[in-house]
């Protein structure tokens, strides 16, 4: 698999992470059951009362494919590069952020796009949060 190729599967990678994660924390929410049905509705496009499971259903769906990928990149040697909590290391995290933390300074506090490498080389660095 070429390296654009692994690239563009990587962006894919990250709109399915948003979608799953965006999708997770509206589900999840305790408010009226009529937000849920709203934000269904808004999703699939439809006007019906009963639309929260089958977003539910969307976003298993959504996760699963998100897994799917992952697996087929791991599966051609491509592995998401270890950064949370780990100290900076410019090579292989890209700093995007900084918060005031002395237990963490120097160190990752937070991953907002996982890097990814092949056989030791770097495909796309992290971007992290990091301590100072």
């Amino acid at each position: 698999m070429s390296e654009e190729t692994i690239k563009r599967l990587i962006a894919i990678i990250d709109l399915l992470g948003e979608c799953v994660h965006s999708g997770e924390r509206l589900l999840s929410l305790e408010a009226e059951p009529t937000l849920r049905e709203r934000i269904a509705a808004t999703v699939l496009g439809e006007d019906a009362s009963d639309n929260a499971d089958d977003a539910a259903i969307m976003l298993h769906n959504a996760a699963s494919a998100h897994q799917a990928l992952v697996a087929l990149l791991e599966d051609e040697g491509v592995k998401q590069i270890e950064a949370q909590a780990k100290t900076y290391d410019s090579a292989s995290h890209e700093a995007v952020e900084f918060v005031a933390n002395e237990n963490m300074r120097g160190k990752v506090i937070d991953v907002l796009k996982h890097g990814y490498e092949k056989n030791g080389k770097v495909i796309r660095r992290a971007q992290v949060r990091m301590g100072r």
